[in-house]
């Protein structure tokens, strides 16, 4: 599948969102926390792709869009700063964004605090070997998002 648009959707679709479904179908995940939840996919999906009731609840540096409406909960909140305290889930998902946290050790503490004991971290990171990924390396010496404060107003991949 394509990332490009889904104007049903109102957002790209990417190829790993089939993936994160069936792990939380296969874990009989009830209860998720979607961090961050930026284009608002995993809250639009999971009940109708699992076939069970399913509470998603949001969090991240900004509130998704008016298109994502399958949310229980949406909190507010700098990713790069310990968790709020929260209830006990059964996964917590984290697509494709623990490489632009400045400290991802705190936002993994995070996740682990967030799981009820047993509970699953989905995590995924973009495909390195993919040419969308390398060629901001080759442009910018550094792939786009690569700490140093790149996507929060830092230069990219560090370069001054």
């Amino acid at each position: 599948m394509r990332s490009t648009a889904n104007h049903a959707l109102g957002y790209p679709y990417f190829p790993y969102y089939p993936v994160v479904l069936d792990i939380l179908r296969s874990r009989l995940a009830d209860r998720v926390l979607d961090a961050p939840c930026a284009r608002g996919w995993l809250g639009d999906m999971a009940r109708r792709a699992t076939g069970r009731e399913v509470e998603v609840d949001g969090i991240g540096p900004a509130t998704p869009s008016a298109s994502a409406s399958g949310y229980r909960r949406l909190t507010v909140h700098d990713l790069d700063t310990p968790l709020p305290a929260a209830m006990p889930y059964d996964a917590v998902v984290c697509s494709e964004a623990i490489h632009v946290a400045a400290n991802p050790g705190v936002l993994m503490r995070g996740f682990h605090d967030a799981l009820r004991p047993g509970g699953t971290l989905v995590l995924t990171t973009p495909n390195a070997g993919h040419v969308r990924a390398r060629l901001p390396a080759l442009l910018r010496g550094g792939p786009a998002g690569s700490g140093n404060g790149a996507g929060r107003g830092g230069s990219p991949g560090g370069l001054p």
